[in-house]
């Protein structure tokens, strides 16, 4: 007959802990990422990243809302998470290329959750050196965010569809309700901030985080000047978890350009034109924004991503002095239909 501590030392396979979140969450089709390895052990959960070069919002790799779900979900077998990755030494102070870019973001996504949740999230110990080495190399470089070269077009007639619904929060009857529901000033409301970062200067070969259509969807700036409010917008039937990592990236990476005492980060002051808009807001006149305020907007969400998950999240902001929002919107009724988890 097994004993109790011979229970508590029993390991939990990936499997069962299948069976244990579609019994707690009442959610019968839900799953875990096939290539990312998990199991629980003497109230540890360990969770292994196979290819940490894919896309930050791939289920394999957006280790961030697997980890937050799991952490709510079996909060009674789970004290603290282990993230391990497979480590890519040919990476190493690599940038330029695709791969290399991704890889870098990685790093900078697992050091990131270390400082969000400290209490309970750590990185396996043969990989603790990597993370420290990369954010070395990262804080002795000059580390630049691309900028807009232009003003922002209203993009209400494009067919993709959460252009369609930035364009009308941004530039019409939407830019009033974001305002009054968030306290964001409605001459400072924009929408895709570019967070391509880059060595030393811009050029695609110096990229060090993924380019190109990399973006904050919306952001704006407070009523009191002081809160910078960043907005992860989802349309349809878009409920992948993927969101929750992207969101933690772009809070992360915000801060660490726009609030943080020592920037790793700063936004390109090289050219000759004209600072956009937006690019002048989000300057602030040479002074740091006091905090952020983080937002995710969706007309739906995964059936784990509870209010208890978005309390996890929040939580976690706070060791940035920062702020969590989850609402809910409707698109063909132009209204937000729901924001009732927020404080």
């Amino acid at each position: 007959m097994l004993n109790l501590s011979d229970a508590n030392n029993a390991v939990i396979e990936k499997d069962e802990i299948i069976r244990r979140l579609k019994k707690y969450s009442a959610a019968s089709r839900v799953s875990l990422p096939g290539d990312m390895a998990c199991s629980i052990k003497d109230k540890v959960l360990r969770v292994n990243i196979q290819h940490p070069t894919q896309r930050m919002q791939d289920d394999s790799v957006a280790f961030e809302g697997w980890v937050l779900i799991l952490k709510h979900w079996l909060a009674k077998e789970i004290d603290s998470v282990v993230l391990d990755f497979e480590a890519r030494e040919d990476l190493v102070q690599k940038y330029g290329y695709a791969e290399a870019c991704h890889y870098n973001r990685f790093l900078y996504r697992v050091y990131n959750m270390t400082r969000l949740f400290p209490g309970w999230f750590l990185v396996d110990q043969s990989k603790s050196g990597v993370i420290f080495n990369f954010m070395h190399w990262l804080r002795a470089n000059e580390m630049t965010l691309n900028k807009s070269r232009q003003e922002r077009t209203d993009q209400s007639g494009t067919p993709l569809w959460e252009r369609q619904t930035e364009a009308w929060f941004v530039n019409h009857e939407g830019k009033s309700l974001l305002a009054k529901h968030w306290n964001i000033d409605e001459s400072k409301l924009f929408n895709q901030l570019p967070t391509g970062v880059f060595i030393d200067k811009i050029a695609a070969s110096n990229a060090v985080f993924p380019r190109g259509a990399s973006a904050i969807d919306m952001w704006g700036i407070g009523k009191d000047g002081q809160t910078l409010h960043l907005i992860e917008l989802k349309r349809g039937d878009n409920q992948a978890l993927g969101v929750i990592g992207a969101t933690l990236f772009y809070t992360a990476l915000m801060y660490d350009t726009c609030v943080a005492k020592e920037s790793i980060f700063s936004f390109d002051k090289s050219g000759h034109v004209a600072d956009t808009s937006d690019i002048t807001a989000i300057n602030n006149n040479g002074s740091k924004f006091g905090k952020i305020a983080t937002h995710i907007l969706a007309e739906k969400y995964h059936p784990l991503f509870s209010d208890a998950v978005a309390a996890l999240i929040r939580e976690g902001l706070k060791n940035m002095g920062g702020e969590f929002y989850k609402a809910t919107y409707n698109f063909d009724k132009r209204s937000i239909v729901d924001a009732g988890n927020n404080p």
